[in-house]
């Protein structure tokens, strides 16, 4: 197998995709609970995936989008995407070949930190008025 662009920062991808993991379960343990009480919550999760699908730069990067289109702060939107953050880390180690900043990397942990411990707990304290709601 011929490897054209590896680097030894690819050893901190799983880093990255573990915090990408934990922000999901977060969001996740959330939407569980309100799917449960609310069933129309998943026709609202799948319009919000669509919408933030091209909220999240993959195949594009943030220099390319206008500060400003349409009235809208689009370029901000997409960087306050908490997605944005792990693509971007992910880009940095992989495609770039360097160490994501500091800042890229408090974001990657905050985010994923942040939601693994709310939904965790609101999962918690919802979970057991579930059965009612079932």
């Amino acid at each position: 197998i011929i490897v054209a662009n590896a680097s030894w920062t690819m050893v901190l991808l799983p880093i990255v995709l573990l915090c990408a993991g934990l922000f999901g379960l977060g969001i996740g343990f959330f939407l569980t609970i309100l799917n449960a009480r609310f069933r129309d919550v998943k026709h609202f999760v799948t319009i919000a995936l669509q919408v933030g699908f091209f909220l999240v730069p993959i195949i594009y990067t943030l220099e390319i989008i206008p500060d400003r289109a349409y009235g809208m702060p689009v370029r901000r939107m997409v960087e306050l995407n908490p997605i944005s953050s792990f693509v971007g880390a992910s880009r940095d180690l992989v495609y770039l070949l360097e160490v994501p900043s500091l800042g890229r990397w408090l974001a990657v942990l905050g985010y994923s930190l942040t939601s693994f411990i709310l939904g965790w707990w609101f999962f918690s304290v919802k979970s057991v008025d579930l059965s009612e709601d079932l």
